[in-house]
């Protein structure tokens, strides 16, 4: 039998090892969960309580967010994106090509959707306009994430709302949106009497014409997901302008015509240089455009190239900004040689000057 001390003793090292393995079940708790939401991560609204953490569930560490005391002129302009307990979590600011926010949109004209990560906390970022997806990308050794859009040619001018989603490193998903306006462009009218064949497809040419326009729907259908280069843009040939973009064109009083390139003059031969990096998804002959070729440079944005006398690189080949994609020429339905440049920015129509002149106001 035991005595008194030593049942004492006993009794202590007993309740030390059951205090033991408690903290030990704790601590391994505490480990598995630390850093991470155990609950389903909520969509924030912008101007909702949860914006200002009243119903967002906590995660270890986000009460440690703080506003930049002294905010950039750039961020004091921009619209704030607030997160947990009223932190910025981004600054976001839609720039027109005029390169001043203060601008309203213009009728084809091209803009860039700005997200500045003030937190530290950004993993993803996306807008919506106008019924399509504008992803933006993170910019190589900066907090900016851009995105590229454009106001179509015919939108009704207005004020509209430029959606966002910004996904944060805890798994929250912020919602907000922001108030653009878009204003009228004034197109150029031309009547012109030209030979019938400039005016309608013939009938024996209508398959080849067809199979064009298929052909250019598959190399727009399936753009890049990241960017190949954020620019700036250069133009693919030094000439003079010869025709803006949205032109309309009545030829012979009958057939109504939409001119949705910048045409550009230049001789037989002059190089076409690509006005961005990507990759050479289309280089084909076709029937209205001749020799033509599409590059795609990502994040929905792709130029084209049109009339050219040669190729000078095929599809699938990957292209430096300012390298040369053909060689200037008259082929295809023209009366004269030039450059027929055209850009889509997610699969809308846009005045290519506007998306170069967009990245040089943004390089200032």
């Amino acid at each position: 039998m035991k005595k008194p001390a030593e049942a004492r003793r006993a009794s202590i090292v007993f309740i030390l090892a059951a205090m033991l393995l408690c903290a030990t079940s704790v601590l391994r708790v505490s480990s598995a969960s630390e850093g991470k939401d155990l609950t389903p991560a909520p969509a924030i609204q912008a101007g909702s309580s949860a914006l200002r953490g009243d119903s967002v569930s906590v995660v270890p560490g986000d009460s440690s967010f703080a506003a930049p005391e002294n905010p950039s002129p750039a961020e004091a302009r921009s619209n704030t994106v607030e997160y947990r307990q009223g932190s910025p979590l981004a600054f976001v600011k839609v720039v027109p090509y005029s390169g001043k926010e203060s601008d309203p949109l213009e009728q084809g004209g091209a803009f860039m959707v700005v997200v500045t990560d003030a937190s530290g906390l950004l993993a993803s970022a996306r807008a919506s306009w106008d019924g399509r997806v504008i992803p933006c990308l993170p910019a190589r050794d900066t907090a900016e994430w851009t995105g590229y859009g454009a106001a179509a040619r015919l939108m009704e001018p207005g004020i509209y709302e430029l959606g966002l989603s910004l996904e944060t490193t805890m798994g929250d998903r912020v919602e907000t949106a922001i108030k653009v306006e878009v204003k009228a462009r004034d197109y150029l009218k031309a009547e012109l009497a030209v030979d019938p064949k400039y005016a309608a497809v013939p009938e024996e040419k209508k398959a080849d014409y067809e199979a064009d326009v298929a052909a250019f729907a598959s190399a727009y259908g399936s753009p890049l997901l990241g960017r190949m280069d954020a620019g700036p843009s250069i133009r693919p040939l030094p000439g003079r302008v010869t025709s803006p973009f949205g032109v309309q064109r009545l030829l012979n009083k009958k057939y109504e015509r939409v001119h949705l390139g910048v045409d550009l003059a230049g001789p037989v031969g002059e190089p076409i240089k690509a006005m961005l990096a990507g990759r050479v998804v289309l280089a084909r002959e076709a029937y209205i455009h001749g020799a033509t070729v599409i590059v795609d440079h990502g994040g929905g944005v792709m130029s084209l190239y049109c009339h050219l006398s040669a190729f000078k690189k095929a599809p699938g080949d990957f292209v430096e900004r300012g390298e040369t994609v053909g060689l200037c020429g008259a082929t295809g339905r023209v009366t004269g040689p030039h450059l027929h440049w055209g850009l889509k920015i997610q699969n809308e129509d846009v005045d290519a000057l506007t998306m170069f002149n967009l990245q040089a106001n943004a390089e200032k």
